[in-house]
């Protein structure tokens, strides 16, 4: 019995290893003493316990290796954004948010890797606070279905409508003027 909780003792540290690894905290309270309950309901219990918190960090863990591995999820969160996924009737998008300005995750990664300038980037960095004639507003819904509305330029580059309109110099495009490096 005793070999068997400190296995279980060691599965669920190493699930809790996992999670702080992820930035999650873990606290672990011995209930079974205060609420008197036998000691082998409570084995069962706690190696439920310990298995599905395991699996739990290892998919997290899964999940967030994907997400460093990814170019744009990389880009965007290195430049303090967060990362979204918008939809259109044909695809999904992934874009980079800071604050109210939503710019294109592709267009970050774009001039980064090639030093090409896209379309949103230039647009904004010239003060340029219209989308036509450079491009055309399109809604698209992030995954929680609610609506954002983007200027798509002709390279394919994204900015939204409110960053576009307040200008570079807005209090509501501060953190996206110095993730391009504009301030």
């Amino acid at each position: 019995m005793l070999r068997l909780h400190l296995f279980s003792l060691i599965l669920l540290n190493n699930a809790c290893s996992v999670f702080e690894s992820l930035g999650i905290e873990i606290s672990i309270i011995y209930i079974f003493y205060e609420t008197r309950i036998p000691m082998k309901s409570f084995k069962a219990t706690f190696i439920e316990a310990t298995v599905t918190l395991t699996v739990l960090g290892l998919t997290l863990l899964a999940t967030s290796s994907f997400a460093t591995s990814n170019p744009q999820i990389r880009e965007c969160h290195r430049l303090g954004g967060e990362f979204l996924v918008a939809e259109s009737r044909q695809d999904q998008f992934g874009f980079c948010k800071f604050d109210e300005a939503i710019i294109g995750a592709m267009d970050l990664v774009r001039q980064l890797d090639s030093q090409d300038t896209v379309g949103s980037i230039i647009t904004y960095r010239n003060f340029i606070q219209t989308c036509e004639p450079y491009g055309q507003f399109l809604t698209y819904l992030d995954l929680e279905k609610k609506p954002l509305k983007l200027c798509i330029f002709e390279d394919g580059s994204a900015l939204n409508e409110q960053a576009l309109s307040a200008g570079r110099y807005s209090p509501l495009n501060i953190k996206l003027t110095a993730a391009l490096g504009l301030d």
